[in-house]
């Protein structure tokens, strides 16, 4: 991002800059690479997101999904006063819906701010050059079998791993203790599984990351990002307000929503709306505003 702003020009000097960034979870997926690592020979694999062969991993239903709470988001916006930068996680699925909002803001007319460096190629293709990856909206999953614990319907070690000697004694032998836990009190969504019951399941496996943990670890870094990309917008010269979209996954997110908001899920597509102003950061989620603090 230390570029992506600098090439633009001004157009015509305005009384008050209103920039602002939003984090909007992708649509609701296929999760085909998940799915299959999870079938396969190697059920506890990492989530590798090179190992993505595909460039579509949302349902029918996400596809409808994002294209309409594309149209009315922006609905909200001016391409006349708006310009648009878009981010995304490097997994298809976020990228995809990235895509969606990027093309019906196109046939909006509003102007989408190209960055100088993509970062990888598959992002670039799903993006058509438009949309930049950005690594702290991505996942880094260890294990990807741990991740399915949470589900609130499957039991993936014994309904979807096909040959139980490829999974680890540590897992065969704590798997039952640890799905136990969800059965007792299943929250109804994966994200308000894993906000509930990731401090105790951590204690099982040590591998898997607390909410509270993907918080300090990603979303303080999202932020971080978010605080360099607004001094980046404040020392160009360009006049237009500058929303940064940016495409990820509810992990990072719901620790913050939870405590802040006292709500810790996050549905396909929904977006959180942050503004920077020097330290203080004021979030829109859940139709309400507050000034937050990272402490």
């Amino acid at each position: 991002m230390k570029n992506d702003f600098e090439k633009v020009g001004a157009l015509g000097k305005k009384e008050k800059k209103d920039d602002r960034f939003f984090i909007t979870r992708h649509g609701k997926s296929k999760y085909r690479m998940n799915e299959d690592i999870v079938a396969s020979n190697n059920p506890e694999d990492f989530h590798d997101p090179k190992k993505q062969d595909f460039l579509s991993d949302l349902t029918p239903e996400g596809k409808e999904m994002a294209h309409s709470e594309a149209e009315n988001f922006f609905n909200d916006l001016d391409p006349e006063r708006d310009s648009l930068f878009i981010v995304s996680s490097d997994l298809v699925r976020a990228a995809e819906t990235a895509k969606i909002y990027k093309n019906v803001a196109k046939e909006r007319g509003f102007e989408i701010i190209k960055p100088n460096n993509i970062r990888d190629d598959l992002i670039e293709k799903i993006g058509d050059g438009e949309i930049r990856k950005i690594d702290s909206l991505s996942l880094d999953l260890k294990n990807m079998l741990l991740e399915f614990i949470f589900h609130p319907q499957k039991d993936y070690l014994n309904e979807v791993v096909k040959n139980k000697k490829n999974v680890s004694q540590n897992v065969l032998d704590n798997w039952k203790k640890a799905r136990k836990i969800i059965e007792l009190d299943n929250q109804g969504t994966w994200g308000k599984n894993y906000y509930k019951h990731s401090n105790e399941i951590a204690k099982i496996f040590p591998d898997i990351r607390t909410a509270e943990e993907m918080y300090n670890r990603e979303f303080k870094n999202i932020i971080r990002l978010m605080k360099f990309g607004q001094k980046k917008i404040n020392e160009s010269d360009y006049s237009k307000n500058i929303k940064v979209l940016a495409f990820s996954h509810e992990n990072s997110l719901l620790y913050f929503l939870g405590k802040n908001f006292k709500d810790y899920s996050v549905n396909n597509c929904e977006s959180i709306e942050f503004k920077i102003n020097n330290d203080e950061i004021e979030a829109k989620a859940k139709g309400e505003s507050r000034r937050i603090s990272l402490n």
